[in-house]
């Protein structure tokens, strides 16, 4: 993980017995409904949509012969695993796909709006750099990248004169259509040269990704290109609403298992109802809403479960193609610069501090500064960004083996090509970790699990507060479900439901001469709390 880097913490195993809890127990159906479709949930949908005339985004597991048969149907490469179709070949490559077992999920290809709106050229003297703290602490030289996922930059302003920018596809401005990412690229790194404006990170290593069109197939291929290098802080100031273009979420996944941290506006759709947009709602994805001078929510910042802190987001000077405005300034608003901010501090603090991922995350969450009610709320999350607070805090521990949100993440040919290694295995018959799960952020930990012949499995977990365990068989698609009698009947064997910050436990016997694995789902339900860590302890031991 590049700089990010840290060890996993560990608890003593201890190993108890009780009952599966009652039917009567938190059904899952309860848990965010906001996730992508679970894997093959959705074909009679896509060839709804295949019927109605429209291109589709297909999403396969990596197979050569899958492949083969999207090639064949002039479909265009995105991703690893996601594909554009047009609309006459859809209906027949999908049920091609699915005779071989390759097909994942479809969704239409939708356009993206960008969270920014713009007035008259201001002094841009940055007024905001106080309210995170950024005026007391001095940026760093080059480290940790940042990728601005956006249109084009204008390399021909006086901003970015000899400005080395490293872009990760295409890059062509097109004018009268690319501003939005000349205006964030200079809110996160223009230089401190007494000229225009100056960004937070001045020196900052940036990159860029080129979202081209703008619509659905584009904008994948660019998350792509930004998590297929090295891991950075990937910067994403537009939104789907409502939500769609579920094929980036399985990228930016595959970005957070690697290092990448992504951060995302919150959306400026405050007075139409705070309507939800993707990547926002998603979970692993630093949300950030807008506060103006006085430290208050902005009018048009949206508010929402998904909204992790805010910054900065109103009367912000930035650059602009001079065809935008003459003057090459102006001055603008909208969650987009929020978190542009909350990106170039989140690359400034993994320059200064070796971390992993999840950690980079808690530090941002635990230092913010509160300014609504006490922890977190609808309008600032968790407060606002409070940078020096961030870099001096004590690192919090590790949440281990992210991202493991649902079965499809912890399998073979889901999001990964391989599947996790699992907790017990042959030779390894304790274990124990820590973890952490989060409503909004991290709902669910999903965790494979090896079960030698003819022993017994005893699960023990200890949470800060209310946290319940599910164990599923192996032919599980899910953790999540509508109804627990049924799926009692399919693939889950039971859990544990206490309330509150009660132990839970729960035991199962494999009485089969060959070992069995099984998954065992550690999740959050609906509380007054939103967060809560778990010491979760594991033993194989004989059955007697």
């Amino acid at each position: 993980m590049s700089c990010l880097r840290g060890s996993l913490a560990a608890a003593a195993v201890i190993s108890a017995l009780v009952a599966a809890g009652p039917a009567s127990a938190i059904d899952m159906s309860l848990r965010p409904h906001f996730l992508p479709p679970l894997d093959g949930s959705s074909p009679s949908n896509a060839l709804a949509l295949a019927a109605s005339g429209s291109e589709l985004i297909v999403v396969v597991t990596v197979d050569e012969r899958a492949a083969a048969i999207l090639t064949a149907h002039r479909a265009r490469r995105l991703s690893d695993t996601a594909w554009l179709v047009p609309a006459r070949e859809a209906r027949v490559a999908i049920r091609r796909l699915r005779a071989i077992g390759a097909f994942r999920y479809a969704h239409a290809n939708g356009r993206a709006r960008s969270y920014a709106a713009h007035g008259d050229p201001l002094d841009p003297t940055p007024w905001w750099l106080p309210q995170i703290g950024a005026n007391r602490i001095t940026a760093p030289a080059a480290g940790f990248p940042l990728t601005i996922v956006d249109d084009g930059v204008d390399t021909t302003h006086a901003e970015f004169a000899g400005r080395r920018i490293t872009f990760l596809n295409h890059h062509e401005l097109i004018p009268q259509e690319d501003y939005h990412g000349t205006m964030l690229a200079s809110v996160v790194a223009a230089p401190l040269d007494g000229v225009g404006v100056a960004g937070l990170y001045p020196h900052a290593n940036l990159r860029f990704a080129d979202t081209g069109e703008g619509d659905c197939a584009a904008i994948v291929a660019a998350v792509h290109a930004a998590v297929s290098h090295s891991p950075s802080v990937i910067n994403m100031s537009w939104g789907f609403s409502p939500p769609t273009c579920l094929a980036i979420y399985d990228e930016l996944l595959r970005g957070l298992a690697a290092g990448s941290l992504p951060v995302s506006a919150t959306g400026n759709m405050r007075l139409h109802y705070s309507l939800p947009s993707v990547p926002a709602i998603w979970p692993h994805v630093i949300t950030a809403g807008s506060t103006g001078p006085a430290g208050r929510v902005s009018y048009f910042s949206s508010e929402g479960m998904g909204i992790d802190l805010a910054a900065p987001g109103e009367a912000i000077m930035a650059a602009t193609p001079r065809w935008f405005d003459p003057s090459g300034y102006a001055e603008v608003e909208g969650t987009s610069f929020s978190a542009a901010i909350v990106s170039a501090a989140s690359a400034w603090i993994a320059t200064r501090r070796a971390m992993n991922v999840t950690q980079l995350t808690e530090l941002l969450l635990l230092t913010a500064r509160n300014v609504g009610t006490p922890g977190w709320d609808k309008d600032t999350g968790f407060g606002i960004l409070n940078l020096p607070a961030a870099l001096r805090r004590p690192l919090p521990a590790v949440d281990p083996l992210e991202p493991n949100d649902d079965v499809n993440q912890v399998k073979a040919d889901g999001v990964f090509k391989d599947a996790a290694a699992p907790l017990t295995r042959p030779g390894l018959e304790r274990v124990a970790l820590r973890g952490r799960v989060d409503r909004a952020e991290d709902p669910v930990d999903v965790y494979r699990v090896y079960v030698p012949g003819q022993r017994v499995l005893k699960v023990r977990l200890v949470p800060s507060s209310n946290v319940d365990l599910e164990i599923f068989r192996a032919n599980a698609h899910s953790c999540y479900y509508k109804n627990r009698r049924l799926a009692m009947r399919s693939t889950l064997l039971g859990g544990g439901y206490r309330a509150g910050r009660a132990m839970e436990t729960y035991s199962l016997t494999n009485k089969r001469s060959g070992g069995r694995y099984y998954y065992a789902c550690v999740f959050k339900p609906p509380d007054v709390l939103r967060t809560a860590t778990y010491a979760l302890a594991l033993t194989t031991q004989p059955s007697k």
